[in-house]
């Protein structure tokens, strides 16, 4: 049937992902890796730059996005796998983001209004939205299922954005969130 050739193709994914993960760390690669990710990030965050909106496109809010800080939603509820600035154990980098375990297929809202700048596959981050706010601020979901908005989509706080899966090199469901100032 369907669903065991789907459950096998999943038990041998993650088998292969183990063997992967085994073998970076054998290699003591896993740091070079980290940087690069990273690196590829950073010129992908820099090219959205130049697609902000003009401040005369964007309507005035009453609150800006930096005086929302400590009221802004979680983009989903889970158990917390790993925390902003926690240090990756072989490396000592440091995580910017966080990882929130969650059942695959559950909703992941935005956690507040903006305007999708990125939508797609993304090295190592899987199905990546990522959400120009005002005040320069992005915010990033990575590892998901499914995304449900395309670049260009305005979306408001708490609206469905994507679905938690394991894209991306991913052992378990889990929802990669992280909230970066830009320039």
């Amino acid at each position: 049937s369907k669903l065991s050739k789907f459950n096998k193709y999943r038990h041998d994914r993650q088998k292969f992902i183990t063997e992967i993960n085994k073998y970076i760390d054998k290699q003591g690669i896993e740091l070079l890796l980290l940087k690069e990710n990273e690196r590829e990030l950073g010129k992908l965050l820099n090219k959205l730059e130049f697609h902000k909106p003009s401040k005369a496109n964007t309507e005035k809010k009453e609150f800006s996005f930096s005086s929302k800080k400590g009221d802004l939603i979680w983009p989903i509820n889970g158990k917390l796998l790993k925390k902003y600035g926690e240090q990756k154990k072989t490396t000592g980098l440091k995580w910017r983001g966080v990882l929130i375990e969650s059942n695959q297929g559950s909703d992941v809202s935005a956690i507040s209004q903006g305007k999708i700048v990125f939508a797609d596959w993304f090295r190592n981050f899987g199905l990546l939205i990522i959400i120009d706010h005002e005040d320069n601020y992005l915010s990033l979901y990575g590892h998901n299922q499914k995304l449900l908005k395309s670049i260009g989509d305005f979306v408001r706080t708490g609206e469905k954005i994507a679905t938690v899966g394991d894209s991306g090199g991913q052992k378990n469901s889990a929802l990669y969130f992280e909230i970066r100032k830009g320039k």
